[in-house]
């Protein structure tokens, strides 16, 4: 019985050790880094696509506001004189936040609203 040689490995492929295997990857597992960096393709890929939807939601959100619904509504308002639907509008127009926030409230909390941010301006 021969004993092996140190510095071969334990690997099984006896003396011709590992450099005269085929470098063929469908006869062998992927490497560990083959199988690494699959995985960080996949989970950038992951990343990529959820930064996707969360760029569409912020951009539905950032959509400019119609004037002219939202002087359509001024006008809607009960008990509103010219003046006074001239002063809303100009009011709104200047800022959207402001538009948004005037289209998220219901018909009754619009006038009051309104009417709150129209006599601090003034006033």
């Amino acid at each position: 019985m021969v004993d092996k040689a140190p510095s071969q490995d334990d690997s099984g492929d006896g003396p011709q050790g590992s450099s005269q295997r085929p470098f063929s990857s469908s006869k062998q597992p992927p490497s560990k880094k083959r199988r690494q960096s699959d995985l960080m393709v996949e989970m950038m890929s992951s990343m990529a696509s959820n930064i996707g939807r969360i760029a569409d939601a912020l951009t539905g959100s950032n959509q400019s506001v119609c004037l002219d619904h939202l002087f359509e509504m001024v006008q809607k308002i009960p008990g509103f004189d010219d003046d006074l639907i001239i002063e809303a509008c100009e009011f709104l127009s200047f800022d959207e936040k402001r538009a948004k926030m005037f289209l998220k409230l219901d018909e009754r909390l619009r006038k009051l609203w309104l009417l709150k941010r129209l006599r601090s301006q003034n006033g």
